[in-house]
């Protein structure tokens, strides 16, 4: 079985959240194109969106079923209004068994289509409170899995991004070896002398 992972991409996104999850999801996709899929899907519809920093990123609209959808997070997560149409589709692909990834802010978009009152979920510490008055919900940092929801925020181990570790706590998902290849390739947890 082929799994499929969808990144959602809106104007503003931060981009170490953005690239550092399609870094490790895209080079496992390489090595394993008949195992894993990586697309990136629009927000809102458009076949373009333009980082924080800058960075062009073709979309396809969000009409696929992933395994996985990741909700990186940004300034303009906070912000941003999800239309209708993106709130179904999230919905409805977890409906079909999709689990969803946030990283740090991108816990904001999650909020705005589900009740996560009463739940705790990793979001960026600086927006803690703003998210828990928002959503009623609990906020911390660290690796946090509850339920459907795998959400990372906060300093990692090994100051290894936060957008990283997301990556590969997906692959986990995937297989224990094509992690482990990509921690190799990557060089992540090497020490050297």
């Amino acid at each position: 079985m082929t799994y499929h992972v969808a990144i959602a991409v809106f104007d503003g996104i931060d981009d170490l959240d953005l690239v550092g999850v399609s870094s490790v999801v895209g080079k496992a996709a390489e090595i394993a194109p008949d195992r894993l899929k990586l697309k990136f899907v629009s927000t809102v519809g458009s076949e373009r969106h333009i980082t924080a920093q800058g960075l062009e990123v073709r979309c396809i609209p969000h009409n696929l079923f992933p395994n996985m959808i990741v909700l990186p997070g940004g300034r303009a997560a906070t912000t941003l209004i999800l239309p209708s149409s993106f709130k179904r589709w999230l919905s409805d692909s977890l409906a079909k068994g999709a689990e969803v990834c946030t990283i740090c802010s991108g816990a904001f978009l999650l909020g705005q289509c589900y009740n996560l009152s009463g739940q705790t979920i990793s979001v960026h510490h600086a927006k803690r409170d703003i998210f828990e008055q928002r959503f009623n919900a609990s906020a911390t940092t660290g690796i946090r899995k509850a339920g459907p929801y795998l959400s990372v925020a906060g300093p990692m181990p090994g100051g290894v991004p936060k957008s990283v570790v997301a990556g590969l706590s997906i692959l986990d998902r995937v297989a224990d070896d094509l992690r482990r290849h990509i921690e190799t390739r990557m060089e992540i947890g090497v020490q050297y002398s």
